[in-house]
């Protein structure tokens, strides 16, 4: 018995979709679709609630710009206030020190008729005068009390507004974590679905293999059993791999992988260059396959045993 010396061909990986069309059976893919309707659903829900809290969010915004004014307009009323209280102040000081008749005093001091006529009028002007600034105090006083009652209202809306968008992001927040719970599922149930048919596949192709090997008279040789294939006509670059891997025999079984024959080419590399013919020990067949092999990952059999040096695996 000869013992393999390389490690087994490596193809490049498959596409992860050719891969679960190829090998998920009737009941993964009717779960698989079950998971994907379920899946589709929860994200038309996230997107609901997405543009629900975009809406929401909207809302807040413009209540927010809206207490923003109600706050400027609070500002300039307090100062409105303010002043007219300023000059409010200031005349009942005056009238303080002067006493409660100087308004009267024109009047008071009037000699003739044009004189008394004239400090009638000053007078009546100097009284509502006064008037208009208590006046003014009262309406300013209201218009704080207003900007003050529409501020509170906007703050309150503003509230609800917010306790909404919370909870529309909290909603959305649960979808998106649904959603990902069922993608984790579906990958979880196509991962388990893939495994168990590739067990399923390496296990009739070692049924195969073992069959062709005893149709050749092999018997239940496993690994360089029977006679080794001519490799005359080959390259110094090809007979190196090929020696160093199965040392010409193409009967050649990793026991490890499913990797066989000449160029100990993995199951799924012998379905793409073989077909259904994956499990021959014809030497020509083995030999055409391992140069398909070698020409399309490599380029040239040199390039090949470079890498094989340089890993001692190609």
């Amino acid at each position: 018995m000869v013992a393999l010396t390389g490690s087994p061909a490596r193809a490049e990986p498959a596409r992860p979709g050719a891969a679960i069309a190829a090998l998920s059976p009737a009941a993964a893919k009717a779960r698989a679709a079950e998971l994907r309707r379920r899946v589709r659903e929860v994200a038309a829900r996230a997107d609901r609630l997405a543009a629900a809290a975009d809406a929401a969010q909207a809302r807040a915004d413009r209540l927010i710009a809206a207490a923003a004014v109600r706050q400027r307009e609070l500002d300039a009323a307090e100062q409105e206030l303010a002043d007219a209280r300023d000059r409010y102040g200031r005349q009942v000081r005056d009238l303080y020190m002067l006493g409660p008749l100087a308004p009267f005093g024109p009047l008071l001091y009037a000699t003739d008729p044009a004189g008394l006529a004239l400090a009638r009028r000053a007078t009546a002007e100097t009284l509502r005068g006064r008037q208009l600034d208590l006046l003014a105090v009262e309406v300013a006083t209201g218009r704080v009390e207003l900007a003050l009652a529409e501020l509170r209202r906007s703050q309150a809306d503003l509230g609800v507004e917010q306790g909404r968008l919370a909870v529309r992001r909290a909603e959305l927040a649960d979808e998106l974590a649904a959603g990902q719970a069922l993608l984790d599922a579906a990958d979880a149930t196509v991962r388990r679905a893939v495994a168990e048919e590739r067990r399923r596949r390496e296990a009739e192709h070692r049924a195969a293999v073992l069959a062709a090997l005893a149709r050749a008279g092999i018997g239940g040789a496993t690994v360089g059993r029977g006679t080794r294939c001519d490799l005359t006509g080959t390259s110094a670059a090809e007979r190196f791999v090929i020696e160093h891997e199965s040392s010409g025999y193409p009967s050649a079984q990793n026991p490890e992988s499913t990797a066989f024959g000449l160029g100990q080419l993995l199951l799924d590399q012998r379905l793409r260059y073989l077909g259904a013919d994956y499990a021959t020990t014809d030497c020509s067949k083995q030999l055409a396959a391992f140069r398909a092999y070698v020409r399309d990952r490599y380029g040239t059999a040199e390039a090949a045993m470079a890498f094989w040096l340089a890993h001692h695996w190609y």
